[in-house]
């Protein structure tokens, strides 16, 4: 593990494309933990955003745009040129903004369960839900649910949960509002390759598929297996293939 610019960051592999993935509100870099073993053939790295897991909480604003600079601040401490940024649910939001803001440092966007805004019913609940939990200081509630959600094994949910925990809460709240309101400024823009991947029972989010492909007609999407939401983990067995079929599709 290192510290970049005030950021705990996690790289693996030293060989092989460049893959940053990227948390959503509370999980922290630990959400990512079946996904360390795509560092037998690519670079992989994890990290925790200001005020998640191990990274202290910053003063300043807690804006999308701030969190592109941010992951900006990571990739050139690291001496990467170009990466790949694989974003989680939300965590998307980030992955997008940084291909607008630093197009030349981009290769490519893979978005697990992504989305351009949030306009859907129950999208909005649960970001809402997130923000109402914190402010009635039920931080341990959000973050058991959030550990049992993802969870495997116990030891996943114990991993989970303290990681969560470790969150400084007027941060997360901050992200989870900024998400609410954020809308990818013009997808036309990107001109990277986007890959979508959703769980196959994700239905709640599959209403975001044809919002870029309507508007990024070459954007490729993919439904992995029996899954909900949760692919980085209850569904690393479908995905991590999918993310190696894309990361071999790009060296071609």
């Amino acid at each position: 593990m290192a510290i970049i610019k005030g950021f705990h960051v996690e790289k693996y592999g030293e060989n092989g494309m460049p893959i940053v993935f990227i948390h959503p509100p509370m999980m922290g870099k630990q959400v990512f933990m079946y996904q360390e073993e795509l560092a037998n053939d690519y670079q992989v790295i994890f990290y925790d955003q200001r005020g998640h897991g191990q990274t202290i909480h910053r003063e300043g604003e807690m804006s999308i745009k701030q969190m592109a600079e941010d992951l900006y601040k990571v990739i050139n401490g690291l001496n990467l040129e170009k990466v790949v940024l694989c974003g989680y649910s939300s965590g998307g939001y980030i992955a997008q903004q940084f291909a607008i803001m630093y197009p030349t440092r981009t290769r490519a966007i893979i978005l697990l369960g992504g989305f351009p805004q949030v306009h859907t019913f129950w999208l909005k609940h649960e970001f809402h839900a997130g923000i109402i939990l914190l402010k009635w200081r039920a931080q341990h509630l959000l973050s058991e649910i959030l550990a049992q959600g993802h969870a495997i094994t116990k030891a996943d949910r114990k991993k989970l949960y303290h990681y969560a925990i470790k969150s400084h809460i007027p941060s997360v709240i901050s992200l989870y509002e900024a998400g609410l309101t954020y809308a990818v400024p013009d997808l036309t823009t990107i001109d990277q390759p986007m890959f979508l991947i959703y769980g196959a029972k994700d239905e709640y989010i599959h209403a975001y598929i044809k919002d870029y492909v309507r508007i990024v007609p070459e954007t490729q999407f993919f439904l992995v297996g029996d899954n909900f939401h949760q692919l980085p983990t209850k569904g690393h067995l479908g995905l991590n293939p999918c993310l190696r079929s894309i990361l071999e599709k790009l060296r071609e």
